[in-house]
């Protein structure tokens, strides 16, 4: 299993890759990416993208831009987790900036 660094007020630590919502301040983006991988941008309407895997075959997560990601943000977090709502757990936005299950 592949782990990655996570940094905290703690220190860094070492887990395995999650799913995250993150909304980029800078170029005023929101996206989730279920797997750990290379990513093609696929452009299906202005300012909205779907993200697929390197052979282009498997959608694997999304990306919207502008004012609609800043509307996606004041929707609450569980909406985007990718697991049913039985299954999900209560979730937040952490900073207003990325949101983890």
């Amino acid at each position: 299993m592949k782990l990655y660094p996570r940094v905290s007020d703690d220190g860094i630590t070492w887990e395995p890759y999650e799913p995250q919502l993150v909304y980029f301040p800078h170029s005023d983006c929101l996206e989730f990416v279920l797997e750990d991988t290379t990513v093609v941008y696929d452009e299906v309407a202005p300012g909205i993208s779907l993200l697929r895997d390197l052979k282009g075959r498997k959608v694997i997560g999304f990306k919207i831009e502008g004012s609609l990601a800043r509307h996606v943000l004041k929707a609450p977090a569980r909406h985007f987790d990718p697991r049913s709502p039985e299954q999900a757990p209560e979730a937040e936005w952490k900073e207003g900036i990325e949101w983890n299950r």
